[in-house]
């Protein structure tokens, strides 16, 4: 099932052509289609909720949400290597962790030294299109840093999406992934 907060976006050419550059949907500005990465906007079950119940029930930052008080919710990229280039391509999802996981990383979020904490427990919050479904899937998250987002890591090594993780994918593939719906660039800061 393809999620339906991605932010989708026609600017490929008909045919069997496609054009070297997409244009952002969030910065308006073209990219090479190498810089674009499938991003999700909101977990899936804040997504589903109406706009009212959404203001109503949620408490929506960047990086973190909680739904009702009681489901928190962790903005993070799942990397995967892609042969022939240096940087991972990276899915932009977000994770449900635990309440005392949460107050963790809440804690260390302006920690320098929050790189060093142990992978800490959560399960995915968005189904990544391409794959059997991923919503509720258990992942580590390694927190990264003070100006980065965490880093996701499938814990099913037989998940078709734990296997490119571990083994990466060419080109081809990770464009299969940003084609699907999203067109967001990774070098404009409010992209991320």
């Amino acid at each position: 099932m393809m999620a339906a907060n991605l932010v989708a976006d026609s600017s490929l050419l008909s045919g069997l052509h496609m054009s070297n550059t997409v244009t952002c949907v969030t910065c308006g500005k073209e990219h090479p289609r190498e810089e674009i990465e499938l991003v999700f906007g909101l977990p899936q079950p804040i997504f589903e909720l109406d706009e009212d119940q959404r203001a109503e029930r949620c408490d929506i930052d960047t990086d973190m949400c909680a739904l009702d008080r009681n489901r928190f919710f962790l903005r993070g990229l799942l990397p995967i290597p892609v042969r022939g280039r240096k940087i991972p391509y990276r899915i932009g999802l977000w994770a449900e962790v635990d309440e005392p996981t949460f107050g963790r990383i809440y804690r260390l979020w302006n920690d320098p030294s929050q790189a060093s904490e142990p992978l800490l427990p959560a399960i995915l919050a968005n189904d990544v299109p391409l794959v059997p479904s991923t919503m509720g899937v258990e992942i580590d998250i390694r927190l990264t840093g003070m100006t980065t987002r965490p880093d996701f890591f499938l814990r099913d090594a037989q998940h078709p999406l734990a296997i490119e993780q571990h083994w990466g994918v060419d080109t081809h593939r990770a464009l299969e992934y940003s084609d699907r719906e999203s067109r967001l660039c990774t070098s404009h800061p409010y992209c991320e």
